[in-house]
């Protein structure tokens, strides 16, 4: 509501007066929290030409001052409850601040974390020609665990045009000093990072060239492997076979094979062949994680793809392997059939 006269407006309202050759656009301020360089309740004028310019100016005024606020105090609050009354029939105001939203969000947007968010959601999408395959469920989880660990503290700040060759590598060098391993796996998602908003996103026009070089990893050639000894192994099979509950048998199954787990747990009869005596490795049940954006909102067990290529494979069946496992099977039919189950 704008008034022109004597009587003490509510705080938020806008006055305007002639002046001479002039109109002055005026309001007092309720501010919710007083900060630094900033009245508790700022007067503020601006003056035009016409009245519809000053009153443009003072909205753009009162803008400057709320999102001044708001970005220290994190809060859409910036005026008492009374002005903010008063402010909502300033239309000069409300315009400016909903462009300058858009010019903030826009702004958010080129931040590094925000792209980097943006690129893990396209990489979950990308199918590889040579596997014909998207990355899988635990790859997106590194990548998203890297991100929200490393990527949004060190880099909350910093837009994508601000990564520079100095900045990456100088940020690079300092993890090498703690975690080299880590250094080098930031290295690569920067780098991938940077190709995406290059390329997809056309937000800069070329990627730094980055001259860091990292050492091979050595392979140790004097450390021992642990493992079971033959006498060892029949102990424990012995044990497992004694113990006879599902998850003893699937541990005398991983260890007569050398199955991951979720191999092992994602084993169907279909790939035993007790004529052959062979078990075809073509599966693995996985808890996965779920993700909405990036955040965690679940996890589901299910059938998935084996680690890698070289995961599917061919396994001979020992004697003592396939006695167990057809006692298994055996057993499993007769509860089956006492259950009128197929």
């Amino acid at each position: 509501m704008e008034k022109i006269n004597r009587q003490r407006a509510p705080k938020g309202t806008v006055t305007v007066r002639a002046k001479a050759n002039s109109f002055e656009a005026r309001v007092t301020l309720d501010l919710t929290a007083i900060m630094e360089g900033v009245e508790k309740n700022p007067r503020l004028s601006r003056t035009a030409k016409t009245e519809k310019e000053a009153r443009q100016r003072l909205g753009e005024e009162i803008a400057n001052i709320y999102f001044k606020i708001q970005k220290q105090v994190h809060s859409e609050k910036v005026f008492s409850d009374e002005c903010a009354k008063e402010l909502d029939q300033f239309e000069e105001f409300k315009e400016e601040k909903a462009k300058r939203k858009i010019i903030e969000l826009a702004d958010d947007y080129t931040l590094f974390p925000n792209i980097a968010r943006e690129w893990v959601n396209w990489k979950k999408r990308q199918v590889n020609p040579a596997t014909n395959k998207t990355i899988s469920p635990k790859t997106v989880e590194a990548y998203v665990n890297s991100i929200q660990a490393h990527i949004v503290p060190d880099f909350k700040e910093y837009h994508v045009a601000d990564m520079s060759k100095e900045l990456i590598e100088d940020y690079i060098n300092a993890k090498r000093k703690d975690t080299p391993r880590m250094a080098k796996d930031l290295y690569l998602l920067i780098k991938c990072i940077l190709v995406y908003a290059k390329d997809e996103r056309k937000l800069i026009d070329k990627v730094p060239n980055l001259a860091l070089k990292f050492p091979k990893k050595k392979r140790a050639t004097k450390a021992k492997i642990p493992y079971l000894t033959e006498e060892r192994q029949s102990v424990w099979l012995d044990y497992f076979e004694k113990d006879g509950r599902e998850f003893a048998l699937l541990y005398s199954t991983l260890l007569q094979t050398g199955m991951r787990p979720e191999e092992g747990c994602g084993l169907k009869w279909k790939c035993v062949s007790f004529e052959n005596n062979l078990i075809t490795v073509e599966n693995a049940y996985k808890d996965v994680t779920l993700y909405d954006d990036m955040n965690i909102i679940g996890h589901e067990c299910r059938d998935d793809d084996l680690k890698t290529d070289e995961s599917y494979r061919v396994i001979p069946i020992a004697p003592r392997l396939k006695a167990m496992l057809v006692k298994f099977k055996n057993d499993k039919m007769q509860n089956y059939k006492k259950q009128g189950k197929k």
